[in-house]
């Protein structure tokens, strides 16, 4: 059966939560053959912090968008946050390829004048 590659495998972002407001990433997928059609990305949650494209096209990088203020909220926080969202790709005969997006976002520093 035909087969789907990721590169990287996964995808990891650390941020510490100051004035970055998103953070991006470049992920490519190659099948064991060029399935000539455009690749199906989903999300496997209905997070709102992931941004994919609907899909993408064998060996082309694209763009995989994490928002920290969906993530986070737009409320000021001093605990570390971490989550894991699963990108589902598929096209016909492949086997499904689940790639992992995982982000901890740190504490921000504490103002000296709190």
């Amino acid at each position: 059966m035909a087969t789907f590659t990721a590169s990287p495998t996964s995808v990891q972002a650390l941020v510490t939560r100051s004035d970055v407001y998103s953070v991006v990433s470049q992920l490519t997928i190659t099948g064991s053959a060029d399935p000539g059609v455009p690749i199906t990305l989903t999300k496997a949650g209905a997070v709102a912090w992931l941004t994919i494209p609907a899909t993408c096209l064998h060996g082309v990088a694209f763009d995989v968008e994490v928002d920290i203020e969906k993530l986070t909220g737009s409320r000021v926080t001093y605990q570390p946050a971490a989550v894991t969202e699963t990108i589902e790709v598929t096209s016909g005969v492949y086997t499904q390829l689940d790639v992992a997006v995982s982000v901890m976002v740190q504490p921000a520093q504490i103002p000296n004048d709190v």
